[in-house]
């Protein structure tokens, strides 16, 4: 099984963006956390020409690079990222040429940029034609948690 990935962590005083592209169709997710945390939706769409991504509060439109339509539907055809989303988070898009995730995460203390050691962290799952794929939760940092099996 293939997947595509991309991410909202901690805002660091840095973004950049890189060369990798990946396909991706608009999509609506429910996240439950567990008790004592709030849920998350999260969703991606296309609006005005770019594919928007929406959650916490925030969204930002990312670099499109295409828009079209095949016999599954819309899709965007977008450029890896890692850049600011909101106050406390980053948005971070990253692809190769099978798979590409969409994680929402808070990074562990000393651990900028990175959603393998969260605090927080929630991730839909793309296949390589751009549907999604899957999702998971994970809370309280990798030392003391382990993922959140949703469905």
């Amino acid at each position: 099984m293939t997947h595509r990935r991309l991410v909202l962590a901690e805002r660091p005083c840095w973004a950049a963006c890189m060369a990798n592209t990946a396909k991706i169709r608009p999509f609506e997710e429910y996240i439950e956390a567990e008790p004592g945390f709030s849920a998350v939706v999260i969703s991606g769409g296309i609006a005005e020409g770019a594919y928007v991504v929406k959650a916490i509060g925030a969204q930002h439109a990312l670099e499109t690079v295409e828009v079209g339509e095949d016999q599954r539907g819309p899709f965007a055809v977008v450029k890896e990222c890692d850049v600011p989303f909101s106050r406390e988070f980053r948005l971070r898009l990253e692809a190769d040429q099978d798979e590409t995730s969409l994680d929402v995460f808070i990074p562990a203390d000393g651990d900028v940029g990175t959603s393998r050691r969260a605090k927080r962290a929630f991730t839909v799952w793309f296949n390589s034609i751009g549907c999604k794929d899957g999702k998971s939760a994970c809370i309280g940092g990798v030392e003391n948690s382990k993922p959140v099996p949703v469905n």
